[in-house]
């Protein structure tokens, strides 16, 4: 299985997305990352990985911005499903 993380940029690293990839590779699965807003072309980039999965880690303060990407994920993937985990979806 493909498994793609979808962070919005590189300075807000999730650990969560670091240990879940570790965990995913020891089992024999694929992961990638991508950083939405490093991405010429975003919708580009996630047809040439062709994920099985994407991972999506949503924070807190990010929480508003994350359902804006969620919902343009299932427009342009609807086949994907989209998971999504981290401190919002915890509290």
């Amino acid at each position: 299985m493909k498994l793609l993380f979808l962070q919005d940029n590189g300075l807000n690293e999730s650990l969560l997305v670091a240990e879940l990839s570790a965990c995913l590779l020891a089992l024999g699965h694929s992961t990638s990352l991508l950083l939405e807003n490093e991405e010429n072309d975003l919708k580009s980039s996630i047809e040439k990985e062709n994920p099985d999965i994407i991972f999506l880690p949503v924070s807190v303060l990010a929480h508003y911005r994350s359902i804006e990407t969620i919902g343009w994920l299932k427009r342009r993937f609807p086949s994907v499903p989209v998971v999504i985990a981290g401190s919002h979806p915890t509290f």
